[in-house]
Order: C-alpha cells, then sequence, then structure tokens
C-alpha cells in the first residue's frame, strides 16, 4: 500500500528543513544566492520509508534554479526544463524488471535571498507497511 502526500511552499514543514545556500550562475552574467531547503524522508514521511514516486512544479521565474534529490546517500542535480515540472515514477521493463526509485532527500529552492519566496508544489509516494 502507498501513501500519497502533497506539500508547498506555504506548508509548515518547509519550515522545519534544513538551510542550504546555493550561488548559482544565471544566464553567465551574475550570480545569485538561493536558499534551499533539505527535506529528508524521514521529515516528510514520519518513517523511514524512502519516496518511490516524486513530482515537482514550480511557478515560471524558479525554472531557473534546479532540485536536488539525494538516493545512495548522494545529492545529485535535475535541471527543470521550460515546463518548471520533473517527475520520478517507478518504471517496468519487460515485463518483469522493475525500477523503483528510493529518494531518501529532497533539496528545493526556496527563493533568492531577500526576496519573495518560490512558490511550489511537491508530490510524493512512499511505501505504507
Amino acid at each position: 500500500m502507498n501513501n500519497i502526500c502533497q506539500i508547498t511552499n506555504f506548508s509548515s514543514i518547509i519550515s522545519q528543513g534544513t538551510d542550504i545556500y546555493k550561488t548559482i550562475l544565471i544566464g553567465n552574467t551574475r550570480y545569485i544566492t538561493i536558499l534551499y531547503k533539505e527535506l529528508s524522508a524521514n521529515l516528510l514521511t514520519g518513517s523511514d520509508a524512502p519516496l518511490n514516486k516524486l513530482g515537482y512544479v514550480c511557478e515560471p521565474r524558479g525554472i531557473i534554479f534546479p532540485i536536488y534529490l539525494q538516493v545512495n546517500g548522494e545529492y545529485k542535480e535535475f535541471e527543470l526544463g521550460k515546463t518548471g515540472m520533473f517527475e520520478v515514477t517507478p518504471e517496468i521493463f519487460g515485463g518483469d524488471t522493475e525500477i523503483i526509485p528510493k529518494i531518501t532527500g529532497v533539496r528545493v529552492p526556496v527563493g533568492e535571498v531577500g526576496t519573495n519566496p518560490i512558490n511550489f508544489k511537491l508530490d510524493y509516494m512512499f511505501a505504507i507497511n
């Protein structure tokens, strides 16, 4: 059985995440400092269950900021593309080979320091025993 949840930049759980500051080059012309919130799977699920499906969408001004997913203890950067949407989902190959993501942390951009927050939605699913 799976549990499906959604949080937004307005959710109270965001304030519980760890602050991470990243300096990002914008358009090869200037650097800006962005506040990210690091959200462990444990914080999001209340258990040790990793996230096995994740979706992220943000407003247009947030598209230039990547998100980071922790898999196997390491954070990897993911660019959003023109739509501002990103999804990770289980896949089945050849009828019997199933690949299930095991995401144990997410870093989402909250906004440029000193400006309005970036509006986003983070949908995720995890297994319930």
